[in-house]
């Protein structure tokens, strides 16, 4: 089967976020990172059912060298990605009557993020 990925542009930021902080700290390891996220999104476009369910249809595929996930969903065959998170700093909370995926990531610097996920 032909999968289409979808990043959305909330993990489209994430991305270059997470891309600016890791070349602040050294040049170059940015793009190691970009590398890291290519190779991930390559390996869940070649099998999306690989990774296990976190919470419903939710998976998270890790990245082997730095400490972040890639969150997204399977629907039809399209794989859409949702955001990209630092592992240490996420919770996930779901409601089962409400259908409502709940992603909360905290800083101790920064306010805490929510991402609400709509599901079906």
């Amino acid at each position: 089967m032909s999968w289409n990925l979808i990043v959305r542009p909330e993990a489209e930021q994430d991305i270059t976020e997470v891309y600016d902080w890791y070349e602040e700290q050294r040049k170059g390891l940015g793009d190691e990172f970009l590398l890291e996220i290519g190779a991930g999104l390559n390996f869940i476009q070649s099998g999306p059912y690989i990774y296990a369910p976190i919470y419903k249809d939710i998976r998270r595929a890790l990245l082997r060298r730095f400490p972040y996930g890639i969150f997204y969903f399977v629907s039809d065959n399209n794989i859409a990605v949702f955001t990209v998170m630092h592992t240490k700093k996420t919770r996930v909370h779901g409601n089962e009557n409400k259908k409502v995926f709940i992603i909360v990531t905290i800083s101790y610097s920064l306010p805490c993020t929510l991402y609400g996920i709509l599901m079906n």
